[in-house]
């Protein structure tokens, strides 16, 4: 039995993947066809190395070979491959490829497997991971409600002690950033997430999901039950909740017109939080345009009694859904943990699909879920982490914890081990389960010809709670070593023995992602063995969480320039590695995803300083970097991380910390007064208007460049005129390097490098493909 018991996710040098191109300068974008690598353009790649997936619920494959990916519309396909060959040459050869097709190598110590797809999750509840307190109906009232609130409106009792203006919107962007980083770097390259009853905020997580390449089904959750849901966070009617559901359904769709990366789901939330007109209405809509729904069902036994009060016309829980056209073939039912037989059978004949979410339902107390009497009746089951009432968002922990409930269920039923749930089951159940979960069967789970190229790659690493020593003969672990690495039955059980395991880098296609090799990771992260055998021993991990406190609102370097406006948060983050592809992403996705509160204006403190990152801005600093010659992508990642920084994402155009600021200074660089009187005056068109101002008064001066036109362009003229030879070389031969841009920020720009500089800097580099 392959066990995982814990996991490590390491962070190496950001270094690109053999075989890839280099990366393409940002400045030659917005580019929407033609040659060179647009995205009209075919291109190959092949992964070479050890595959294990498991392709059904019983079997564990383990090859070494190759495959083929192709894309040619920013999806990676798995075109050909071959199995049971040792060396790259051979394997090229069988597949019919020149030499001079890319090859990705699998580590020597590593292997791809299929990326981990999350069936039921909800993001707002990202911040609250860990909270244990009651159990369902106590927890929502107490954690999840006000938590989700908070972002979507001011009046969350989480802003009740609040001392400075809450933002929703800023907050949202920081949690939803956070969540889908974490999850891309568990593993989870697939997630059905649970947003909130807000439009934006709800639109935002998708625009995020399909700017950093996760694929997702994104849905506004239903809330117009005046009597159960809290005051501060429900739908104000039926009407309203319809008409809400409609603008981000059709929000999504625009976003994503064919639904490959990130699609709409409707989502009811539960039966409780809806009225019987909202579920017909809900109902309608899955009719009339066939999208997938998400709901919870049978969680809790408070709440099933709950549900039989407020439905007394239906027959069950079940029933509900089913009575109001909600239980269908792209229904996915959250947890399912309490349901009957008659309503198995009901499950089972339409084809609706069971969210199995066993680390919540043991953390809340609500029970333990038949998974294997579902399957039995034909139901098909995948794993939902179902962040946050569950503790991790690692599917790879549920897939533990999926194994820990069958044994319980077997031992509570007289040792029934027809109740067990094999670990090689719940990685079937991670995977392939979860890609039928969610109406992807046959694109995602596997590395069949066909199939989408949705992988992780797992390098193990001697790092872990559980050592091997080498020197075990034991016949339940196997002999050590990968060329005896073989699954095999004993008793009855498939066993396996790997050394300690290490998750690494994610090979996945994404939004014009037209070569593989979108590769974020998190360092220091929960330390972890993979460990096999009959009877598996159980190492959980320890928690460490990457939450850096930072201020730099008030921030007054003199030197040079940067007073900033950002403001003081905190903020989860993984190491980043580059984005490995030879095509120019969608620009306005890359600014989104070094700023990725610039989507909206909502809630800026100065609206008309404010501004968006849309294709018109694109070309603003395109000519920006075109007039002061910043020609590499990492001279513009140091110049675009700088503005996202010092402008708060663009939202302030002048300096008002601390209060009331410096007069003068400003640009999305927040140069000093002095600097941009300099700047101003090698504007021509300018001039007269300079000397009308006599040039005695920095506001005025100030008031000359705050169109985008001139404030984007400010940083590309300071570091044109004011960075030595030397730094700008640096940054142009270092490609990025972690020295050459320190010493951009400490010797040019003047400066200190702190947490909050290192982020930016971190997501100008994956964006830019540096």
């Amino acid at each position: 039995m392959l066990f995982l018991t814990t996991v490590v996710l390491l962070a190496a040098a950001a270094t690109a993947l053999p075989g890839h191109p280099e990366a393409s300068s940002w400045s030659a974008w917005p580019s929407a066809s033609g040659s060179n690598g647009t995205s009209n353009d075919t291109t190959q790649q092949v992964f070479f190395g050890r595959f294990i997936s498991a392709p059904s619920p019983s079997e564990l494959s383990i090859q070494t070979g190759a495959v083929l990916v192709t894309s040619s519309d920013g999806r990676g396909t798995i075109e050909a491959a071959v199995w049971d060959v040792q060396d790259v040459q051979s394997a090229i050869s069988q597949l019919g490829v020149s030499n001079e097709v890319p090859v990705v190598y699998a580590a020597d110590d590593g292997f791809f497997f299929p990326g981990f797809i999350d069936a039921h999750i909800h993001a707002p509840q990202y911040p609250n991971l860990g909270l244990f307190e009651g159990t369902l109906l106590d927890w929502l009232e107490k954690y999840t409600f006000p938590m989700e609130s908070s972002l979507s409106t001011t009046e969350s009792p989480m802003y009740a002690n609040a001392t400075t203006p809450p933002d929703p919107y800023a907050r949202a962007v920081e949690v939803y950033t956070g969540v889908i980083k974490t999850t891309l770097a568990y593993g989870t390259t697939t997630a059905s997430y649970y947003a909130t009853i807000d439009v934006e905020t709800t639109n935002l997580l998708a625009q995020l999901a399909y700017s950093m390449g996760q694929r997702a089904y994104v849905g506004r959750t239903c809330q117009d039950n005046q009597e159960y849901n809290p005051s501060y966070y429900k739908d104000e009617s039926t009407e309203d909740a319809i008409n809400k559901t409609w603008a981000s359904i059709k929000y999504i769709q625009n976003l994503d017109p064919s639904g490959e990366l990130v699609a709409p789901i409707i989502t009811p939330r539960f039966a409780p939080s809806c009225t019987n007109e909202s579920l017909t209405e809900l109902g309608k809509i899955a009719n009339q345009t066939g999208l997938r729904l998400q709901m919870h069902m049978d969680e809790n036994v408070r709440e099933v009694a709950l549900v039989a009060e407020m439905y007394p016309q239906s027959k069950s829980y079940a029933g509900v859904y089913d009575d109001h056209g909600l239980l269908t073939n792209r229904s996915i039912l959250g947890h399912a943990v309490h349901m009957t037989d008659e309503e198995m059978d009901l499950v089972a004949a339409r084809d609706a699909k069971v969210a199995h979410c066993p680390a919540s339902n043991s953390a809340l107390g609500s029970g333990l879920a038949q998974v294997r009497k579902m399957m039995s009746k034909g139901i098909v089951v995948g794993l939902g982490t179902d962040t946050a009432g569950g503790y991790s968002p690692s599917i790879l922990e549920t897939v533990r914890q999926a194994f820990l409930v069958g044994r319980t269920l077997s031992y509570l039923d007289n040792d029934n081990r027809s109740l067990d749930v094999p670990t090689t089951l719940a990685l079937y159940l991670g995977t392939v389960g979860g890609a039928k979960v969610v109406s992807m069967d046959g694109k995602l789970g596997g590395f069949g010809v066909g199939m989408l190229w949705d992988v992780q790659e797992i390098v193990l690493d001697k790092t872990g709670s559980v050592d091997i020593f080498g020197w075990e003969t034991w016949s339940e672990r196997g002999l050590g070593g990968w060329e005896t690495c073989v699954a095999k039955e004993l008793n009855g059980s498939s066993v396996l023995l790997l050394p300690p395991l290490s998750l690494g880098r994610y090979s996945l296609f994404g939004k014009n992602n037209e070569q593989p090799g979108h590769i974020p990771t998190v360092s220091d992260s929960p330390s972890s063995d993979l460990v096999c055998g009959t009877t598996p021993a159980l190492a959980l991990p320890h928690t460490q969480n990457h939450t850096h406190n930072y201020n730099h609102a008030h921030i007054n370097h003199t030197q040079h320039n940067s007073t900033t406006n950002s403001k003081p948060y905190h903020h989860t983050h993984p190491t980043l590695h580059p984005r490995d592809t030879n095509t120019d992403a969608d620009p306005v996705s890359q600014l989104l995803l070094i700023a990725p509160s610039s989507l909206s204006c909502t809630g800026a403190p100065y609206p008309d300083e404010c501004t968006t990152s849309t294709p018109a801005l694109v070309q603003t600093i395109v000519a920006s970097f075109q007039r002061y010659n910043v020609t590499t992508p990492a001279e513009q990642a140091a110049l675009l991380s700088w503005m996202a920084y010092e402008s708060a994402d663009f939202r302030y155009n002048r300096n008002h910390f601390p209060s009331p600021g410096r007069p003068g200074q400003g640009t999305r660089a927040m140069l000093m007064p002095n600097f941009v009187g300099e700047f101003a005056a090698t504007l021509p068109e300018l001039q007269s208007q300079l000397m009308q101002t006599g040039g005695n008064d920095p506001v005025k001066v100030l008031d000359l460049v705050q169109d985008d036109h001139y404030s984007f362009a400010a940083a590309g003229w300071f570091y044109s005129s004011k960075c030595s030879t030397q730094q700008k070389e640096a940054l142009r031969t270092g490609n990025g390097s972690q020295e050459s841009w320190e010493e951009f920020v400490t010797a040019c720009v003047g400066t200190t490098v702190d947490q909050g500089r290192q982020e930016y800097w971190e997501r100008a580099c994956l964006a830019l493909k540096v």
